[in-house]
């Protein structure tokens, strides 16, 4: 069990170390300004009645823009 717990902590640190190093190497800005500008941005999954639906955020250009530069593509989905 002790193992599983180390693992899964070394993942998600060696994951945040990853996203830390890549983010500001594609997008030209600081992993500060990363997170500040993307904070506000949830989604939101809900089942009702059995069925699931899931609610991407909404984006404003300059958000899209930085999702757009770190994912390296262009993000497809908009909710409004």
């Amino acid at each position: 069990m002790l193992l599983y717990l180390l693992e899964a902590h070394l993942t998600i640190v060696i994951t945040a170390l990853a996203v830390s190093r890549t983010s500001p190497h594609r997008s030209g800005l600081a992993i500060r300004r990363i997170l500040r500008t993307l904070r506000p941005l949830r989604s939101a999954t809900l089942a009702i009645s059995g069925a699931v639906q899931t609610f991407a955020p909404h984006l404003d250009a300059d958000q899209r823009s930085l999702v757009n530069a770190i994912l390296g593509r262009e993000v497809t989905h908009q909710s409004e």
